[in-house]
């Protein structure tokens, strides 16, 4: 839940009972472990439910297991087709890529921008045999297809643009003005702000860095979304907004 935006800071104890609608509670079990919801009840004369004995599967761990034969990267990229992975940071990656980390990841910003400003659903026919790929970034003759976790497009910085306004920052340099009054969270605890290209209108992930700047301003979450689909306040610059729980 929100905790997985809160755990490094001093700001967790503080908010986490406010943060987390009632019946979910966080839970670590090492350092490389995001944190999960764990459902408990709410009876105050009963202990929350232990946590899952079997093994638990990151995404990471998921990725890892659908990297196809090297055979099949080497077939599709002498038809130009190429296929990438996008983290919860939104870091880009050559599918195939093990280990995935700040090292193996690509930096080019020329590229990054570049591919992250193509990307757009893939729902095209022509393509049917990649439908695992659900998002598609085309450069000229190339097909470069995409799997993320959980999004493509991770907004990375909160930042005062040069012609000081407010912006948040994907890619590497591309920028969109933040809207307070948009904020979304995802029933698994992702904080999401919409982006609009001209080919592409998405809710876009707010990385957790990020999330955790944004945190302190979320006053109030619900146990439940209201009639209009509401799940919190955001208050902003002295004004109060709607969270939405997002579908």
């Amino acid at each position: 839940m929100i905790g997985r935006y809160l755990a490094t800071t001093a700001l967790l104890p503080r908010v986490r009972t406010a943060l987390l609608p009632r019946g979910w509670q966080t839970h670590r079990a090492s350092p490389k472990q995001p944190f999960l919801p764990l459902p408990f009840s709410t009876s105050a004369s009963t202990a929350p439910t232990a946590a899952p004995t079997d093994p638990i599967k990151y995404p990471e761990d998921l990725q890892i297991e659908t990297i196809k034969p090297s055979e099949f990267y080497e077939e599709q990229g002498q038809q130009l087709n190429w296929f990438y992975y996008v983290d919860h940071q939104g870091r880009i990656f050559a599918e195939e890529t093990i280990p995935k980390n700040i090292a193996t990841s690509i930096k080019a910003p020329k590229f990054l921008d570049f591919f992250f400003r193509q990307i757009r659903d893939n729902d095209r026919a022509e393509f049917a045999e990649f439908a695992e790929y659900p998002w598609y970034s085309p450069c000229g003759k190339e097909h470069n297809f995409i799997k993320a976790s959980p999004h493509p497009v991770v907004f990375h910085e909160l930042k005062t643009n040069k012609d000081n306004t407010l912006v948040l920052v994907w890619g590497a340099t591309l920028e969109v003005k933040f809207d307070p009054s948009q904020l979304s969270i995802s029933e698994d605890g992702y904080l999401y702000h919409p982006l609009k290209t001209k080919r592409f209108e998405t809710l876009a992930l707010i990385k957790s860095s990020v999330g955790v700047e944004l945190s302190s301003n979320i006053v109030s979450v619900l146990d439940e979304p209201d009639a209009f689909g509401n799940i919190g306040v955001f208050e902003w610059e002295g004004q109060r907004h709607d969270i939405a729980l997002k579908e």
